[in-house]
This record gives C-alpha cells, sequence and structure tokens, in this order.
C-alpha cells in the first residue's frame, strides 16, 4: 500500500474537499491547509510551513497538506511523512 492509498489519507483528504468552501472564503488564495488525524490543524502561508506542523505533530501519522485554490485549480500537493513498512 502507497501512503497515498493509506484510509487515514483517504480520510484527511476528504475532511479537506468538505472544508474548502470554508477555507476558501477564510483564508488568503495560497495558502496551505494542515489535515491530520481527521482535523484542520492549521493554514499556513507556505508548503513548508504546513509540512513543517505536520512533522512537529507526529513523525510516524500521516498528514495532509494542500494548497487552497480557487475552484478552477487542480491538485498541487498531497504529502504523507515517509515511512518503511515490513514486506513491502
Amino acid at each position: 500500500m502507497t501512503l497515498t492509498q493509506h484510509p487515514e489519507n483517504k480520510k484527511n483528504q476528504e475532511v479537506f474537499e468538505r472544508l474548502l468552501p470554508q477555507l476558501r472564503a477564510s483564508c488568503p488564495h495560497g495558502f496551505y491547509a494542515l489535515i491530520a488525524q481527521g482535523d484542520l490543524k492549521g493554514t499556513f502561508r507556505s508548503y513548508g510551513e504546513a509540512l513543517e506542523k505536520g512533522y512537529a505533530i507526529s513523525e510516524t501519522d500521516v498528514f495532509f497538506v494542500k494548497q487552497i485554490e480557487s475552484p478552477s485549480e487542480g491538485i498541487h500537493c498531497i504529502s504523507t511523512p515517509f515511512q518503511t513498512v515490513a514486506g513491502e
């Protein structure tokens, strides 16, 4: 299983999609959302800031970082921490 297929990452992505209209209305264009454990953990000016906070929350838990964009823009980034899984 790849990290983007991890069930927790799917849950985090679903939370992002649900919150997206609210995020678009309340955050400046181009900010990044960090979602972990099914909760919005914050919005950040840069991808690097969001990643840093994600790793600070936990180096082993799956987390999701995505840029908040207008409806016409595509996916810019999805990130989870890398970890080795035995047998893969």
